[in-house]
């Protein structure tokens, strides 16, 4: 519930995103605009909401690059979902 402000905010300034719980994704065109993007984002939680963002979880890259959900996007011109390599090798263990 606490999070909606922040829904709203991204939405607002016309960012793409998705956001399941505590955990998002704020896709932009340059590594450039994410930085900045990060750091006003951060900045909003901090002063107006009251919380933290862990810079260790934090980081600006590709969406071919990054995990969410234990899926991630093939780096195609037509993106096509995949299955994260860290729930594959969860998986295999498992049946091990």
């Amino acid at each position: 519930i606490l999070l909606n402000e922040l829904d709203r905010e991204l939405e607002r300034r016309g960012h793409r995103f998705v956001r399941y719980a505590d955990d998002a994704n704020i896709y932009v065109r340059s590594r450039r605009a994410g930085e900045r993007v990060m750091v006003s984002v951060e900045r909003f939680l901090t002063q107006r909401l009251k919380l933290t963002l862990n810079r260790g979880k934090s980081r600006v890259a590709r969406p071919w690059v990054c995990d969410y959900l234990g899926y991630g996007m093939s780096w195609h011109k037509q993106p096509k979902l995949r299955v994260a390599s860290i729930s594959l090798h969860r998986l295999r263990d498992r049946l091990r």
